[in-house]
Formats: structure tokens, C-alpha cells, sequence
């Protein structure tokens, strides 16, 4: 009985490990990108910051993209299969959904991350932000060919994203989570496709969201043939 019920109290303490809600929730959508999936994952497992878990969001890939996820056996990383239809947005929010996390943050399938990524962007928060923005890398073939700041904070506001144009993008960005409770998420309508992201932040600087910017590039936005 003693060793039934140490056996017992062993497996309730890893259970509430599993249950623990992490640090920052990672949308990860991807359709037939196996072998970049399998680095952008990689980036991932490679970040400071441990705490976190990432939701894969599969849109029925015909690839091997299922086999390259389960080969990292980790269960922090969680795949879904989910058909978007060839709306980007629905299956980010399909992720938004699934997170357990206060904080979300976005990886498209084809970026990674830099090692440092979130903890900088933790070190960042304070209870007067709501969004966190960063600088991303333009590679091409490994070799940085460019780069891009996000922000800065006066850049985030309705009036001049309006008329400037958006100033951070998703594999740069960290939302509570909150505030896609409150505005619904990403657009699925498909007039929005390849702009449903700027559409989210004017939505976020109209409900009044403060943004936040770190002067560090933080991802690379891979450029390649497909």
C-alpha cells in the first residue's frame, strides 16, 4: 500500500507538471514545409527562455511535416490538423484558441528564431504593455541580405499605420492573449489574405493596445522559392 500510494503521489506531481500553464504560447502555422518546419522547431528548442509550449497548426500538409514533429518527442510541442482552406488567419487563430498561455507569440513555419527571442521580449514586459515588437533578418541562402526594425512606439498608432503601413509582423510580434478574446482574432475573410496581420494591428492600436518595441533583431524571415 505505501508503495501504491508513493507510486500514486509520483504520477499526480508529474501530471500537475504537464498541466502547468507556461510563460508564452507559439502559433505555429504550416502547410508543406517540412524541412523548414523542422528548423524553424529547432530555433525553438534552442530559445533561453524553456517555458513555453507551441502549437503546430498543420492545414493537412501532404508532405512529411507529421513525421519531423513526432521525431522531436517533445510534449511541449503539440500538433493539430487543421484545413484552412488557404486562409492564413484561420489557422492562426486555431492556435490562439488551443494556447494556454497569457502571452502568445507566432512563428510562420519558414522563419526561426534567434536563441534569445523570448527572453528578451519577457525581460520587455510590464503591466503597461500589451504588444512586444522586434527587428527581423531578410536570409536568403544563410546569408542575412537585409534587415527590418519594428515600430517604434509612435509608429503604432491607427492614424499612422493607416497611412504608413504596418510596423511589425507576426514572427516579431508577442500579444496577450487577452486581446484576441476581445477583437476576435486574425481576419479569415479571404479578401484579407497576406494582410490579415496588418488588419490585427490596426484592430489592436484602434482598442487602444500599447506597443512596445525592442531595438533587437530577435528572427530571420527565410526568402526562398517557394
Amino acid at each position: 500500500l505505501l508503495i501504491l500510494a508513493m507510486r500514486l503521489t509520483t504520477c499526480s506531481c508529474f501530471a500537475e507538471m504537464s498541466l502547468a500553464v507556461p510563460n508564452v504560447s507559439i502559433v505555429i502555422p504550416t502547410y508543406n514545409q517540412a524541412d523548414l518546419l523542422k528548423l524553424a522547431l529547432e530555433s525553438v528548442l534552442a530559445q533561453t527562455e524553456p517555458d513555453w509550449e507551441a502549437v503546430i497548426v498543420n492545414n493537412f500538409s501532404e508532405d512529411h511535416t507529421r513525421e519531423v514533429v513526432k521525431a522531436f518527442d517533445d510534449p511541449r510541442f503539440r500538433l493539430i490538423d487543421f484545413r484552412n482552406h488557404g486562409v492564413i488567419g484561420a489557422s492562426r487563430n486555431i492556435g490562439i484558441k488551443e494556447s494556454r498561455s497569457e502571452w502568445v507569440a507566432f512563428l510562420d513555419s519558414d522563419d526561426k528564431w534567434r536563441p534569445g527571442k523570448l527572453a528578451n521580449c519577457f525581460e520587455a514586459i510590464d503591466g503597461a504593455t500589451d504588444v512586444i515588437g522586434h527587428g527581423l533578418a531578410f536570409v536568403r541562402d544563410g546569408q542575412v541580405i537585409d534587415h527590418q526594425m519594428s515600430g517604434p512606439e509612435n509608429r503604432a498608432t491607427l492614424r499612422e499605420m493607416l497611412f504608413q503601413g504596418g510596423c511589425l509582423t507576426p514572427s516579431a510580434a508577442l500579444v496577450r492573449k487577452s486581446l484576441f478574446d476581445e477583437l476576435g482574432g486574425f481576419s479569415e475573410d479571404p479578401a484579407h489574405q497576406t494582410a490579415e496581420d496588418y488588419e490585427l494591428w490596426l484592430k489592436l492600436a484602434l482598442h487602444g493596445a500599447r506597443f512596445k518595441f525592442i531595438d533587437d533583431i530577435l528572427v530571420d524571415y527565410r526568402i526562398h522559392d517557394d
